[in-house]
């Protein structure tokens, strides 16, 4: 059983509200495209099978708000860091739990159970199957969300076929 549909943008937002432990605001985006080299972080969902359900991609910048924000940081201390598109130490180890923690935005009563699996960074190229979901069109939800206090970025759910 795979999940069936995406998620409302309202539960994105008060799931990344969550995170944030901000008023996130969120608008219609556009799709990211991910390669081996982009400015990515991509969180690979699974069910208890190991079989992709979904994943969800970040760019840079909004990895950084998120996981900055998650750990409490001065904008100020990340902002240069974004703006070079290289994020401290304290940030990267974040940001797989910004993934696990967004693992709630698949899971509800009667669907599929998922689990965040692996964060895939930046430079690093994802395993091909996950490297074509994200460049599919069709089963996603592309959003444009602003971290009050810290900045804005794009995000993208995919849901597997």
């Amino acid at each position: 059983m795979n999940v069936k549909t995406i998620p409302a943008p309202k539960y994105v937002k008060d799931t990344m509200t969550g995170i944030a432990d901000k008023p996130i605001e969120i608008a219609n985006g556009h799709p990211i495209t991910v390669t081996a080299d982009s400015d990515t972080y991509v969180g690979i969902y699974t069910n208890d099978h190991l079989k992709i359900g979904a994943i969800m991609v970040l760019d840079l910048p909004l990895a950084g708000w998120l996981a900055a924000a998650l750990c409490v940081m001065p904008p100020g201390g990340v902002q240069e860091a974004v703006e070079r598109r290289i994020l401290p130490a304290t940030v990267v180890e974040a940001i797989p739990e910004v993934f696990n923690m967004s693992a709630g935005i698949f899971n509800y009563p009667g669907g599929q159970h998922l689990k965040s699996y692996q964060t895939v960074e930046p430079g690093t190229a994802p395993p091909l199957d996950v490297l074509a979901l994200a460049n599919s069109l069709g089963r996603r939800l592309d959003l444009h969300v602003t971290v009050p206090g810290y900045g804005d970025g794009y995000l993208s759910i995919v849901l597997a076929p």
